[in-house]
């Protein structure tokens, strides 16, 4: 997952902007490594639509 067309920002650039299911608004302290959730969004119409919110884990561990 690392290269090429199966590198990682591959995957974010594809997934990033469309609709989600679960969007989270959210805080890192990297010094501390703390995580805060300030707030989550459930949009139930796209519960059975494909989609991910995975950039938000490769936000979280790009440091």
């Amino acid at each position: 997952m690392n290269y090429g067309e199966r590198s990682y920002q591959v995957l974010i650039q594809r997934i990033q902007g469309r609709d989600k299911f679960v969007k989270n608004t959210y805080s890192v302290k990297k010094r501390s490594f703390e995580i805060a959730i300030s707030r989550t969004d459930v949009t139930w119409e796209l519960l059975d639509c494909k989609g991910s919110n995975m950039e938000e884990f490769f936000n979280v561990i790009d440091w």
